[in-house]
């Protein structure tokens, strides 16, 4: 017998949020998304105050997130956590 699988729905959020930046959609819009996957927000941020990112000061909100990191790189970013299949299983 066939089992319905529950959405994941971090997945579901990422896949939103993703179409969201690819669109160019309304930064709040973003930021909300952001708040309601504490996951996604957690790594958003640890990405942000990496090394690799340069930023001179620490960032700890979302708007500053992506104006530091841009569209074009957090679109690449996220495309890359939802090919990644273990990000959004539990």
């Amino acid at each position: 017998p066939l089992v319905a699988k529950t959405p994941d729905l971090t997945r579901l959020k990422l896949l939103k949020l993703l179409n969201l930046v690819r669109q160019d959609g309304d930064t709040r819009a973003i930021e909300d998304i952001f708040r309601e996957e504490p996951k996604l927000a957690y790594n958003l941020l640890r990405l942000v105050n990496s090394v690799a990112v340069g930023a001179r000061t620490k960032i700890s909100n979302f708007s500053q997130a992506i104006a530091i990191l841009g569209r074009r790189q957090l679109q690449r970013w996220l495309q890359l956590l939802f090919a990644w299949p273990h990000y959004t299983s539990s």
